[in-house]
């Protein structure tokens, strides 16, 4: 399979041989030919003069391209979906809702001043409004999804992988398909190597992103 891959041969030719092409004029190194034969008069070219260097806009807007979607932020969210993070959640919000009604009510005061123990801690947060709350709990990360973001953080600076970011916009841009290899290493280290596209043999599949 491998091998008929490489060589361009069976139904693998067409795929990689577009792919070629196509990065053959994003880097401005398209073939002329077809431009020859346009000019020329049965196959004679002898009195035509022309400079057939290629002169293309297509790296210089592709270029443009990658760098703007290089410049897209990109925010790492981990939301966890377990009943035991949406109970702690849940937990969350009440405590909050309830430190609002305490202190709406004057009864953290109160209660306070008598026993000296307040309900609300020194430094607790306490929304002053209901869109206040609501957009406190929209914004609100549990501990286990902060670790896991910053997990993942780390594992894709650990990788260099805004480097892989740029060949694989590239070749989205380019070929329309890109790959990344994930795997862990002797060391049970995640690591995340890019792979050219155009050396990857999967499976047919109806969809763009071969779910």
């Amino acid at each position: 399979m491998w091998q008929n891959h490489t060589k361009n041969l069976a139904f693998y030719n067409t795929r990689r041989e577009n792919d070629i092409i196509n990065r053959k004029y994003r880097e401005g190194m398209q073939s002329v030919e077809p431009m020859k034969n346009l000019l020329s008069v049965n196959g004679d070219l002898s009195y035509t003069a022309v400079d057939w260097t290629p002169l293309s806009r297509i790296p210089t807007l592709i270029n443009t391209m990658v760098g703007m979607l290089m410049n897209i932020p990109i925010k790492i969210q981990c939301n966890p979906i377990e009943p035991e993070a949406q109970s702690k959640f849940d937990d969350y919000a009440k405590q909050l809702y309830t430190y609002m009604y305490l202190k709406e009510h004057g009864h953290d005061k109160e209660v306070g001043g008598a026993t000296g123990i307040p309900l609300i801690p020194h430094n607790a947060f306490v929304p002053e409004t209901m869109d206040e709350a609501k957009l406190h709990l929209a914004n609100y990360r549990l501990a286990e999804s902060i670790a896991i973001e910053q997990l993942i953080l780390w594992v894709n600076k650990n990788n260099d992988l805004e480097n892989s970011k740029r060949l694989v916009i590239e070749d989205l841009v380019t070929i329309k398909r890109a790959a990344l290899y994930n795997y862990e290493d002797k060391n049970k280290n995640i690591k995340c190597e890019y792979i050219d596209a155009i050396d990857v043999i999967t499976p047919y599949s109806k969809y763009e992103d071969f779910r």
